[in-house]
């Protein structure tokens, strides 16, 4: 019996097509689930080292191989800036596209939010704000044995995260950052940077905003007008209570990169997926944010003899006028 194309829309509606299921890669296909297309929350998967020891590695699946680029090119620069970050590949699925992002699970690493006292059942998540906010106020976690120890790696990268434009730096359930408990201390690890925004139209108006807070911030004025633009996770409430010297600490670091470094991270062919229209606007606008940085520290990343002579001739000047030149802000 044959049936209309009514009939068939009708049967359609009835059963939605189900997402395409794609295997792991090779090295990972002993892992008893599968990845649904799509940058689904990833899933864990082991695999055995030369050792013997096995190793477990977090696989994010994502619907482009550009967007798969795009979140490693965030990792190795959060790397480059010093931020403590898994160890990550790209690999490719079982159609030999480059969509799988795999990331090192360290041993002993644990979301933020159950270091400070939450919990989480399935999706739905609870965090206790006055504990969080004694705790990141003290920079220091209680252990089970009543010993304080302090967080390394979190507060100090704010002014990394504004560099990078990252909106969900520490997500809205502290799952974006992660601890990892050392004898002494307690390492921050930054993962998922999903929204970091890498390159955009209207990046001058952005890098303002960021620079106005960072600038509050290390001014120590923490609490008046502070905005941390496009905050999506909550970031404000936690990094409000870094101090003057960890926020310089991260925008010197940011301060000192070298075109030859991020361009080495940038256009490293092993990123396969990004077409250079994608690279030469993410490296032109990390230039540009590099530079503001710079001006606001009032450092360089490398010498350059132009700037050089003219901080001479302004300081020469400013001995026989009352005001610097204006034509000096174009060199510092």
């Amino acid at each position: 019996m044959s049936l209309s194309y009514r009939e068939i829309a009708q049967q359609l509606q009835k059963k939605p097509p189900q997402k395409e299921v794609v295997k792991p890669a090779q090295r990972f296909k002993k892992t008893d689930r599968e990845l649904i297309g799509g940058n689904s929350t990833p899933i864990v998967a082991n695999k055995q080292a030369k050792n013997g020891k096995t190793k477990e590695f977090a696989l994010k699946k994502f619907k482009k191989a550009e967007s798969c680029a795009i979140e490693k090119l965030s990792y190795d620069l959060l790397q480059l800036c010093g931020v403590k970050v898994p160890k990550t590949y790209i690999l490719n699925d079982e159609r030999n596209e480059p969509t799988v992002l795999a990331s090192r699970i360290e041993p002993g690493y644990k979301d933020l939010l159950f270091w400070v006292g939450g919990t989480l059942r399935g999706k739905e998540f609870t965090r206790y704000l006055e504990k969080e906010n004694e705790i990141f106020k003290n920079q220091h976690i209680p252990t089970q044995n009543k010993k304080e120890k302090p967080i390394i790696g979190l507060f100090e990268n704010v002014g990394v995260f504004a560099f990078l434009q990252d909106r969900d730096a520490v997500g809205g359930s502290l799952q974006n950052i992660g601890l990892v408990e050392h004898d002494e201390y307690f390492q921050a690890v930054k993962i998922d940077p999903g929204y970091c925004t890498l390159s955009h139209d209207d990046d001058d108006s952005s890098l303002k905003r960021y620079l106005d807070y960072l600038q509050k911030l290390s001014s120590g004025n923490r609490w008046y007008d502070l905005d941390y633009h496009g905050d999506r996770g909550g970031n404000a409430a936690v990094f409000n209570h870094a101090t003057p010297e960890q926020v310089k600490d991260g925008m010197m670091r940011v301060a000192k990169l070298s075109d030859k470094q991020l361009r080495a991270v940038i256009y490293n062919p092993k990123i396969s997926s990004l077409s250079k229209e994608t690279r030469d606007g993410t490296y032109n606008t990390l230039i540009i944010r590099r530079n503001a940085y710079q001006k606001q520290l009032g450092v360089y990343s490398s010498f350059n003899p132009l700037r050089f002579f003219a901080r001479i001739i302004a300081q020469v000047a400013e001995s026989y006028c009352s005001h610097a030149p204006t034509w000096r802000s174009r060199y510092f």
